[in-house]
């Protein structure tokens, strides 16, 4: 299915804990009001920018509309998801527990891969 994602976490957001004291509602902590100032800046960050990313490959990508795999991956501890559609690919290795990870899809120009947020961000 198509994922959903919270506002809130798209922006890689915190407990809004104002808004929680104001209303009393603990459904409130996750439901900031940004400003439109405070969206901007959010935008900025290199985290929402490969969340963004990671979006757009996965609505996007051929590979998603082929066939999913999983199993261990390279590094000890790893673990694997791979899509393949033809020619098309995508694979994520990451470590559980650690912030670790290998992303590589096929593009028109070859191979990609990034393995931090900051090279996702600016995928």
């Amino acid at each position: 299915g198509t994922p959903h994602v919270y506002y809130v976490g798209l922006l890689a957001g915190t407990g809004d804990l104002d808004l929680l004291a104001t209303t009393g509602n603990g459904r409130d902590v996750n439901r900031h009001t940004y400003t439109p100032e405070e969206l901007h800046e959010q935008l900025t960050r290199p985290v929402v920018r490969a969340l963004l990313t990671m979006i757009q490959l996965r609505n996007t990508h051929p590979a998603f509309d082929g066939t999913p795999t999983h199993g261990r991956g390279n590094a000890p501890g790893s673990v694997e998801l791979a899509w393949h559609n033809g020619s098309h690919h995508v694979r994520l290795e990451a470590t559980p527990g650690k912030a670790e990870f290998r992303l590589t899809w096929t593009t028109p120009d070859g191979d990609r891969t990034a393995g931090t947020v900051e090279e996702l961000a600016g995928a």
